[in-house]
This record gives structure tokens, C-alpha cells and sequence, in this order.
């Protein structure tokens, strides 16, 4: 699974089970004064939209972004603990 929370507020959180097509959900995002970020995803990323909204409240821990508040049966009881990774700085060609 991958989230990418972007600066404008959108979101899109990805499930590739490597066997089939990834899934790729969207939504929005916001930040908490708590230090929370709640996302909120709203359909799937071919245009479907859901009935009801799946809410999903993370904490950073660390370098880990960890579930406090969610669907249990969406999600299971163990919830989800993802790995924080920033994409490398683009290289940059200097001539001379």
C-alpha cells in the first residue's frame, strides 16, 4: 500500500497485491492540531464513487504513519502501519 498525501489536499492511496492491477483510491486530506491526518477517500481513481466515505485517521510515529481511528472491518483489527518514504530530490545535470 502507498499513500500520496499532496500539498493540495488530494489524496490517492494505492493497494498493488502484485498478482492483478493495483487499486487506486481517491479523496482528501487534512491535518490535524493534534498532529493527525485524516483522510477521507471518496471513490476510486477510474471515476466510481462510494455510497459512504471510508475515514482514515493516521499518526506519525517515527518514520511510521499508524491507523488511531478506522473502519475495523474495512481495515481489520490490527489496522495499518506504513512506512514513511520521500522521494529522491531529481537529479540535476551541471554543465560546464
Amino acid at each position: 500500500m502507498t499513500i500520496h498525501l499532496r500539498p493540495d489536499g488530494n489524496v490517492r492511496f494505492i493497494h498493488d497485491y502484485l498478482n492483478k492491477d493495483p487499486i487506486a483510491e481517491t479523496g482528501v486530506w487534512k491535518e490535524s492540531r493534534d498532529k493527525t491526518a485524516t483522510i477521507t477517500l471518496t471513490g476510486l481513481d477510474d471515476g466510481r464513487r462510494y455510497n459512504k466515505p471510508d475515514v482514515i485517521t493516521f499518526k506519525l510515529v517515527g518514520d511510521h504513519l499508524v491507523t488511531v481511528k478506522y473502519d475495523y472491518d474495512i481495515h481489520g483489527y490490527r489496522g495499518l502501519r506504513l512506512k514513511r518514504i520521500t522521494r529522491p530530490r531529481p537529479y540535476r545535470a551541471v554543465t560546464q
